[in-house]
């Protein structure tokens, strides 16, 4: 399928808006643009607005071959023109991430992992283990070297909800 990616903000003092973040160049797991906190005010172009408080299911809207086939190609496109919409998507929401604090980053992945977890536990029960490690591979230490210390926390909660998630057969 195809992956989801973008960065999180390093652990630290958030940086200013103006400024690249030193993680704005890594990969990790990222929700779809729906899901993005919203970026630019009339008042200042530059404030941030987030959800409030609930958690949301930032994977209701499918993306585009997230169901592990291909996509379909168009007649005369490239193939690499998936993968320029892929890397315009990756720079929106590391524009928009890159705004975050550190706790309003921490609270954004929270609501997505949140959402994530619910989708897996709706899924019939034969599907839910390999759903479930790939959200795991997805937030691995390793795969998300810019945000380390917050991809092991979550990669640490998700393990102890994995009896949770598979035991719902």
């Amino acid at each position: 399928g195809r992956s989801r990616v973008a960065g999180a903000a390093a652990a630290g003092a958030a940086s200013p808006p103006s400024a690249s973040p030193a993680w704005a160049g890594q990969l990790c797991p990222v929700p779809p643009p729906a899901a993005w906190p919203e970026v630019g005010s009339p008042a200042t172009g530059d404030s941030v607005r987030r959800p409030s408080g609930e958690a949301c299911d930032l994977w209701s809207a499918p993306m585009p071959g997230g169901s592990g086939a291909a996509a379909p190609q168009e007649e005369g496109v490239a193939p690499h023109v998936e993968f320029d919409e892929e890397a315009e998507i990756q720079r929106e929401f590391l524009r928009a991430a890159s705004r975050l604090s550190d706790d309003e980053l921490r609270e954004f992945v929270d609501d997505h992992v949140a959402g994530e977890l619910a989708a897996i536990r709706a899924l019939p029960p034969e599907s839910r283990a390999q759903a479930f490690r790939a959200l795991c591979a997805e937030w691995h230490p390793d795969k998300c070297p810019a945000i380390a210390g917050l991809a092991t926390d979550v990669f640490q909660r998700l393990q102890a909800h994995k009896h949770l998630i598979l035991l719902l057969r």
